[in-house]
């Protein structure tokens, strides 16, 4: 896309708990479920997002979400402009550490221009 919007497929678990809180101060974010569901925390709104659900969410706007469902959930994750390569390749082991190391997701956050502002939705 010559740095005009990176796209990612995210697979979720059941009960996988997604990104802490956090606001992009750089990208739009567009979310689209393509199986199962996810819970979106948007600014002070919380909504379930099933199969078919877009979700736009602008940048300087605090979000976060979760698998909401008992099986494995998938979305596409858009963002414009693109860039968010490098952040997912880097942020990833912190990610799937056991246990998470949110300190390490933090700082790999605040490189790439997004601040977390909370912890990640409970169940």
């Amino acid at each position: 896309t010559g740095g005009i919007m990176d796209q990612f497929e995210l697979i979720a678990e059941p009960d996988h708990f997604g990104a802490p809180e956090h606001v992009h101060h750089a990208v739009d974010e567009f979310f689209y479920v393509l199986e199962g569901a996810f819970r979106f925390k948007v600014g002070d709104e919380q909504v379930i997002a099933e199969a078919g659900s877009f979700l736009f969410v602008p940048r300087e706007i605090h979000h976060t979400w979760r698998n909401a469902a008992k099986v494995t959930s998938r979305m596409i994750l858009t963002y414009i402009p693109g860039g968010m390569e490098p952040f997912f390749e880097e942020v990833s082991p912190y990610m799937f550490a056991d246990p998470v190391d949110q300190a390490a997701i933090e700082r790999v956050n605040q490189k790439d221009n997004t601040d977390v502002v909370g912890p990640p939705l409970s169940a």
